[in-house]
């Protein structure tokens, strides 16, 4: 890709891979009850973009480890082999993961594991067929005990060269919530991150850069979600923001109309630079 354009290429053969982690039963904490309905929902927001989606459910670190072909040696980072398939003829990876969690750390049915081991295996200098090309990583997890109350607010009437990128570059890793704070999730539709994601890429996915979902999907839970709770009072009409980590480096697109839009205008602005 040319290391000016401002937009990622999404004109491979494949979309690429989107492997999701859900895992709803724990040896020793709570079941997330109907937590399924987020990994099948967000499943199909992916195969309808074109991803090639694998939904693990409930996988213990041997189970992944076996999933994606990994030895036993190797469950410290149990994604290392995904990694290593050919991605050159993908636009990108997205990795999603559905858990119980703590800041920095994600829980499996049987153990616990690093939240960047997710992500890790897949830099530029890691994973070379994925170099300069979009790594996605979605997370819903609580990342702490920190509730928040929230604040009212009152509405006021008045050339083609060869060049280097940082092994981090290209890099999106979405939370569910702040860190230090508890993740919402309703037992019967779902967790309000999830479900808002799911629904802004089945509404924008096709027309929308990816950032401006990401805000969209911010802003919908940060107001329209309020927890109900009134028999936990620590809990109880409590909100929660979403919060990204982008080092991408150019915008992403899934349409290919949209991106061809988008860097004829970037031309176009350009143009009227130089003029």
């Amino acid at each position: 890709i040319d290391r000016d354009s401002e937009v990622y290429d999404m004109n491979h053969k494949r979309r690429g891979v989107a492997i999701i982690f859900n895992h709803i039963h724990f040896k020793k904490l709570a079941t997330r009850k109907n937590a399924d309905k987020d990994s099948s929902e967000l499943a199909s927001a992916l195969r309808n973009l074109g991803f090639e989606v694998r939904v693990y459910i409930d996988p213990n670190l041997k189970t992944i480890s076996s999933v994606l072909q990994t030895s036993n040696t190797e469950l410290i980072n149990p994604f290392i082999k995904a990694s290593a398939e050919d991605h050159t003829d993908a636009d990108c990876l997205v990795i999603a993961a559905m858990s119980h969690g703590e800041s920095g750390f994600l829980f499996s049915a049987d153990s616990v594991y690093s939240a960047d081991s997710l992500w890790t295996p897949f830099t530029a200098n890691r994973c070379p067929t994925l170099a300069g090309k979009p790594k996605l990583f979605f997370i819903q997890a609580c990342r702490g005990t920190q509730t928040d109350s929230g604040v009212e607010i009152r509405q006021e009437t008045d050339s083609a060269t060869a060049y280097t990128i940082p092994s981090f570059a290209d890099i999106l890793v979405a939370y569910s919530t702040y860190d230090g704070f508890y993740s919402m999730r309703n037992s019967d539709t779902g967790s309000w991150f999830i479900q808002a994601l799911c629904r802004e890429l089945n509404k924008n996915g096709k027309t929308h850069d990816l950032l401006r979902i990401m805000t969209s999907v911010i802003r919908h839970v940060a107001i329209d979600y309020q927890s109900y709770a009134p028999h936990a009072p620590n809990i109880h009409k409590k909100k929660q923001v979403p919060s990204i980590v982008s080092m991408l480096t150019r915008l992403v697109y899934f349409s290919k109309d949209e991106m061809d839009d988008a860097l004829k205008t970037a031309r176009r602005s350009r143009l009227s630079l130089d003029f």
